[in-house]
């Protein structure tokens, strides 16, 4: 499961990444599409004062002149909008991939925080059998979600270390009286233990 676990978690920072490649691609296209819509106006602008001016120079007798201009004003009013809809659609493009990179996000968070819950809840289903080994000298559960230790931990005759770092679901400890060569019990930020020891001091 660890394994399994690990490799999930190489899998999100390579979606991680790939998002920040898409929003920034998202960012890139949608500024360019801005420019092309400036652009745009700019050439309607200039197509629209062409057409006021064209009655204006036929009175002067540049009918000849007249025709290539305006043709021109909208071959280039053309242009911008061909540029403004390529941009609109790798702008498409680009919201679309970002949209499935997080979709991927999403999916791998939920399974990587089911596979941790799983996780947690194999160790603290521990029973019996997890401790049947009496020469066992070292039991390390930090950083787990169980819950409770069972009571056959007192099996473990020639146990010497027992370490319960940030085990917050730890509710308290078994009678451990019979571990009579424990050397450390490490129950840092495990609170709900901290306080029972704490108790049994006085």
């Amino acid at each position: 499961m660890q394994k399994e676990l690990d490799n999930l978690k190489d899998i999100l920072t390579f979606e991680k990444q790939n998002l920040e490649m898409a929003i920034y691609d998202c960012d890139k296209f949608s500024s360019l599409c801005n420019e092309k819509d400036v652009e745009l106006k700019a050439a309607l602008s200039e197509k629209r004062s062409i057409e006021m001016r064209l009655p204006k120079l036929s009175s002067q007798g540049s009918k000849k002149t007249i025709p290539k201009e305006l043709v021109d004003a909208n071959n280039q009013v053309f242009e911008k909008i061909h540029e403004e809809l390529k941009a609109r659609s790798m702008l498409r493009t680009a919201e679309g991939t970002k949209k499935r990179h997080l979709s991927e996000k999403s999916s791998l968070e939920a399974k990587i925080v089911e596979l941790e819950k799983n996780k947690s809840s194999e160790v603290c289903c521990l029973n019996i059998s997890c401790f049947a080994f009496s020469a066992r000298k070292v039991v390390n559960l930090s950083h787990t979600g169980i819950r409770a230790l069972p009571s056959s931990i007192n099996s473990l005759c020639q146990l010497r270390s027992l370490i319960l770092q940030n085990c917050n679901a730890l509710k308290e400890l078994p009678d451990i009286g019979n571990l009579c060569h424990l050397q450390l019990l490490d129950c840092a930020y495990a609170l709900a233990v901290l306080d029972q020891l704490l108790l049994m001091r006085y």
